[in-house]
């Protein structure tokens, strides 16, 4: 056990001014819109998310989620990730060596876990992937470093990246910018139900900056 402890102590732990949310005070938020279609009819909802603290050890997050005039609130926690080792990620024509730092905490009660592939000279994640109750939850690696997305008001140079969730048959594309709290500005996710076409789009729509 005290050998365990020792190696904990070791690990590096990431900077917070490089994490989606450490980075900012409590009360920074990003709000977004939520729309689901699937073949003629479509359903708009929203979810927002506003940072309650930050420690030494990491942040917690207060989310408030509504559709169908339902307003659903839950808690998030993330612990401060620590590098695990570092690995090339090849994007386009580009290999581009990131550290890769592993975080844990929890999610609507659930046990989290998440790696970030992140370049030592800052900005959104070229590659991440997400575990909820020891499940795989979403696996998004790069395509584009510079696409410009325009989102709560304002032009953001992101990072586009692009996966599949744990279904596995759901088409996931995600465009993440480090200027923003959280860092997400805008995912879609496509999938077949019943033969028909279902997609889910979630968008920046404001944001609360606190550093």
């Amino acid at each position: 056990m005290t050998l365990l402890l020792l190696l904990a102590a070791l690990q590096e732990p990431l900077d917070p001014a490089r994490h989606p949310w450490m980075a900012w005070k409590p009360g920074a938020a990003a709000r977004y819109t939520v729309v689901l279609e699937l073949g003629g009819a479509r359903q708009e909802g929203g979810i927002a998310y506003t940072l309650a603290e930050v420690g030494l050890r990491g942040c917690a997050l207060k989310v408030v989620a509504t559709q169908l005039d339902k307003r659903i609130s839950s808690d998030q926690q993330e612990d401060v990730p620590v590098r695990e080792k570092t690995e090339a990620v090849v994007v386009g024509d580009q290999s581009l060596s990131c550290g890769v730092w592993k975080g844990a905490g929890r999610r609507g009660g659930l046990a989290s876990e998440t790696r970030l592939w992140l370049r030592p000279e800052g900005g959104a994640p070229l590659r991440m992937t997400s575990k909820i109750d020891g499940q795989e939850d979403l696996a998004l690696v790069a395509v584009a470093l510079e696409d410009v997305v325009k989102a709560a008001g304002r032009e953001l140079r992101c990072v586009r990246l692009e996966g599949r969730d744990a279904l596995k048959n759901h088409v996931v594309q995600a465009w993440f910018s480090p200027d923003v709290p959280g860092g997400l500005v805008k995912m879609v996710t496509t999938a077949k139900v019943n033969g028909q076409g279902l997609t889910s789009t979630i968008e920046l729509v404001d944001v609360v900056e606190k550093k």
